[in-house]
């Protein structure tokens, strides 16, 4: 009988240089189409007037999920800017338990008027956030190759 790995939940500002390097490597496996280079990835966390907050899950000593968000940059609202649960994880309530903690935070600190998000067409989305909450589905543009951006908030 195996045992499962306890998954903890932790505050993405406690990283080290070495972990970001790690969530850097496991973003960029599973985004192939949304490369993040190290000075982006950096920059994301140290640019302080835009607020950025994230939470990541380890199981065990592995990275298994993070969410990145951040105040937009013109508007009054706070934009999602990445949710990522590995796929032996998927479907186990930790890409909802993530979204909980960030717009809790979002809620507690920031007065902003709704959070938003974006993905891709082929991650096939829309139910998931739908089920959280999330309205105003809609084609929002397209990425570098094409695909669909599809755009999402809601009202907080």
């Amino acid at each position: 009988m195996s045992r499962e790995k306890s998954i903890q939940l932790y505050q993405a500002e406690t990283l080290s240089t070495q972990q970001k390097k790690e969530l850097l490597k496991i973003y960029n496996k599973y985004f192939p189409l949304s490369i993040w280079s190290k000075k982006y990835f950096d920059t994301f966390f140290s640019d302080t007037k835009r607020c950025p907050i994230g939470f990541f899950l380890k199981a065990g000593g592995t990275y298994i999920g993070l969410v990145l968000g951040r105040l937009n940059k013109h508007d009054n609202f706070f934009n999602i800017n990445t949710l990522l649960i590995i796929p032996q994880y998927q479907k186990k309530g930790l890409g909802k338990k993530l979204l909980d903690k960030i717009i809790f935070e979002i809620k507690k600190n920031h007065s902003v008027e709704k959070i938003s998000l974006h993905f891709r067409e082929q991650n096939r989305l829309k139910e998931f956030y739908t089920n959280l909450g999330f309205k105003n589905h809609r084609v929002d543009g397209y990425y570098n190759n094409g695909d669909r951006k599809y755009y999402m908030d809601i009202k907080i």
